[in-house]
């Protein structure tokens, strides 16, 4: 199995901070570089999951994100109605004070 890397330009972008910062922190064993390794390289599930990123992209959070997708739009859906529907009825009742 192939194990995915980052390089230290690649994690200080991640993390937002220096290299000088990505060296630091590995060198506290905050993150791990990756032993036997040509230059200074650190495992990707790691650092995705210091990120707060859990899994990797995969068919199954593929079909997982669609399935979301598909119930959030039926959600925004059923609030825009709701929203014109509200917006309709404080229009009438507006309209009745105006009118009085």
């Amino acid at each position: 199995m192939e194990c995915r890397t980052y390089g230290v330009p690649e994690v200080a972008q991640i993390l937002g901070i220096s290299q000088k910062s990505v060296y630091k922190m590995a060198d506290e064993q905050i993150i791990h570089r990756l032993p036997h390794v040509p230059k200074v390289k650190f495992n990707q599930k790691e650092i995705d999951a210091l990120c707060g990123i859990k899994d990797e992209f995969n068919v199954w959070n593929y079909r997982a994100i669609k399935a979301d997708n598909e119930k959030l739009k039926k959600e925004n859906q059923k609030l825009k109605e709701l929203i014109k529907k509200a917006t309709a009825e404080l229009l009438l009742m507006s309209s009745g004070l105006v009118e009085e």
